[in-house]
């Protein structure tokens, strides 16, 4: 693929994501689709359904080559995007959501799309011939709704996707040259996303979009099978799923969750000692002192950039 190529496919995916984005959060201003933002310490509303624009990353590459992993690549994120879509509008209780998250895999599974045979490092390739379309299934759950948890701060999952995504990028290009025009147009459709949802967010990403970008996640890990790789990069984001669940004690949909984990004070996110109230990750970081929501993205920002930095170089020494 040429470098031409190259700048037309994330051109394209950023002008018309930058465009979709601000005729929904114009349509959602006027039939009232919006959320008030809680961490701000004045009145603050954005686009709760500003995600759907992101499907535009997952559209594109349709254009430019029609294949298995590039019509896979759609469904799986049109699937996650309309149960997100869902949520955000009717509110699907947390267990109902949690089994139909599993169901984005289906495109991975019912196309063949995946190597049953996972690398494992340290272990060599396993043989799961049976169990793991199960394991693709549970994955698929647990990356869409572990995005979904994270998504607490204006440009935090957005910016966090950029940076993983950006980060794979040579590896995924040099596999194969459909995952290169995928992530391309998904760099490009997160650039233009983000210039709307970085601080002072004008849309969130709402369900639809961070199911939508979990999708993502899931299907690059499965189809190229750098599952392992995944896991080390987000290791973060799966720690921050399992403190919430244990502290909770249980899937519970977020509206049902009395006490919230961090409280504002004076434009400071400071985190909340109620026992009752969840163990985040924003939580652990505001515990030691107040932050401004911008001092406390960019720190969980630099976390992932270790975390990324670290997984790719564990996962090529191991290899």
């Amino acid at each position: 693929m040429s470098i031409f190529d190259k700048i037309i496919i994330i051109s394209l995916s950023f002008v018309l994501t930058f465009m979709t984005a601000y005729i929904i959060m114009r349509i959602s201003f006027y039939k009232g689709l919006v959320g008030k933002d809680v961490h701000k310490a004045w009145e603050s509303y954005a686009s709760d359904i500003g995600g759907v624009s992101l499907i535009l990353g997952s559209l594109i590459p349709l254009v430019f080559e029609l294949n298995k992993v590039i019509i896979g690549f759609f469904i799986t994120s049109l699937i996650a995007l309309l149960i997100g879509l869902i949520d955000d509008l009717y509110v699907l209780s947390a267990k109902l959501k949690t089994l139909l998250s599993a169901t984005t895999s289906l495109p991975v599974i019912l196309l063949e799309l995946y190597t049953p045979t996972p690398y494992i490092p340290l272990i060599g390739e396993a043989r799961l011939y049976i169990l793991y379309p199960l394991a693709i299934m549970v994955g698929f759950a647990v990356a869409l709704n572990a995005v979904n948890m994270s998504d607490t701060h204006n440009g935090l999952v957005s910016g966090i996707l950029f940076m993983s995504l950006s980060a794979l990028y040579p590896l995924i290009s040099y596999l194969d040259h459909r995952g290169e025009i995928m992530l391309l147009s998904a760099l490009g459709s997160l650039a233009a996303f983000l210039i709307y949802n970085i601080y002072p967010a004008k849309i969130f990403l709402g369900n639809s979009g961070s199911f939508l970008l979990g999708s993502w996640i899931a299907y690059i890990a499965f189809v190229y099978r750098i599952e392992f790789l995944v896991i080390l990069m987000f290791l973060p984001m799966v720690t921050n799923g399992f403190s919430i669940l244990v502290s909770i004690k249980g899937l519970r949909e977020r509206r049902e969750i009395k006490k919230r984990p961090v409280k504002v004070v004076n434009g400071f996110i400071i985190a909340n000692k109620d026992d009752e109230a969840p163990i985040t990750l924003v939580h652990m970081a505001s515990l030691r002192k107040p932050l401004r929501e911008t001092d406390l993205v960019i720190s969980i920002y630099i976390l992932y950039l270790v975390s990324i930095t670290l997984g790719l170089i564990i996962w090529f020494l191991l290899r």
